[in-house]
């Protein structure tokens, strides 16, 4: 039997996470089951007034922006960059995840206000980390969590070995609180941190693998390798 890789994270970057597990990884079974589901935040669009730049940490803020022209963007991420600058804004990836980006911030000192447009919850307050520059936050878009489908957990019961991508310490946490999860003798979860990690049960947290970096191409090739050696002889 395949083992299946069940992608938790919201509908569209699952199938983009998926598709790049297709070509990395041992052949398996995608099951895509997301989590969390996006829905936009009520903000005052007035905290865009006079901005100077914007800065993104997650491609999905930009579905809820106001109409912004070419403003110059800082992004984590190549992904984010790409869907900012479909939306006519003036992109940069600045690095593959938010540390790397507020160094790039803090070595350019680009001239304020900038504008952070992020989601309700959050992992790294980009504005906390970067006094010396002038930069309001704003949330734009909220992550709401949704259960899996009622049948899912006899599937997962069902197979040999299940690896679970998880991205952020929020996802870790809602993927144990479905029923069955934590049972799960077969189910190996690939964090993308240790905090991540962390924030599963110690059933869960002892058999998690963590990625070499905190970013996307790192998990999935944590993944890959993990799969690999699991799999069987040819």
């Amino acid at each position: 039997m395949e083992p299946i890789i069940l992608w938790t994270r919201p509908q569209r970057e699952s199938e983009a996470s998926a598709q790049a597990a297709r070509l990395r990884c041992p052949p398996h079974q995608a099951v895509i089951a997301p989590l969390f589901r996006i829905v936009p935040a009520k903000y005052d669009p007035a905290v865009f007034d006079g901005a100077k730049g914007l800065i993104l940490t997650s491609a999905n803020a930009v579905p809820a922006l106001p109409a912004l022209g070419a403003l110059k963007t800082w992004c984590v991420w190549r992904k984010t960059a790409a869907a900012a600058r479909e939306a006519g804004l003036d992109a940069v990836a600045a690095g593959r995840e938010a540390g790397e980006l507020i160094d790039a911030l803090r070595a350019e000192r680009p001239e304020g206000p900038l504008v952070y447009a992020h989601g309700v919850h959050w992992s790294r307050d980009i504005v906390a980390a970067l006094p010396e520059l002038t930069i309001r936050g704003v949330a734009v878009y909220e992550s709401r969590a949704c259960p899996f489908p009622a049948d899912l957990s006899d599937r997962l019961a069902r197979a040999g070995r299940v690896y679970a991508p998880l991205y952020s310490a929020r996802a870790a946490t809602e993927l144990a609180r479905q029923p069955g999860v934590v049972s799960l003798s077969g189910l190996v979860p690939v964090a993308i941190s240790d905090a991540c990690a962390d924030a599963l049960p110690q059933p869960l947290r002892a058999r998690a693998i963590i990625a070499s970096g905190p970013n996307g191409d790192a998990v999935i090739g944590a993944l890959a390798e993990a799969m690999s050696q699991d799999a069987p002889a040819a």
